[in-house]
């Protein structure tokens, strides 16, 4: 340890803070669309599932077929809420840091 000086803290904001506080910000605006688009796009699967399960249903399919299709949309209508949880678990996170960053 020689020649080493003991590290400070002080308070102020330099451009690199204010750098990596913007890139942190837009990393969870990215993140939260992102996983936006997956919450819509499960939706839509779900939707011509449901729509292919009727179908069978209506048709002469058989009933492997249609216990397929009803465990798959069971799997992305999990999946979807797995998401949503995670996205409200993003906004709580961005709220929290928010509030940091207005106290200082």
């Amino acid at each position: 340890m020689l020649g080493m000086t003991k590290p400070t803290f002080d308070m102020r904001i330099s451009l690199g803070n204010i750098i990596a506080a913007a890139a942190f910000a837009l990393s969870v605006a990215g993140a939260y669309y992102a996983l936006r688009s997956d919450a819509s796009a499960n939706q839509q699967d779900i939707t011509e599932i449901k729509g292919s399960i009727s179908d069978l249903q209506q048709s002469s399919a058989t009933k492997e077929d249609v216990k397929f299709l009803q465990s798959r949309v069971s799997g992305i209508e999990a999946y979807k809420d797995d998401t949503i949880d995670r996205m409200a678990r993003v906004e709580t996170k961005v709220d929290q840091v928010l509030k940091e960053l207005q106290k200082r």
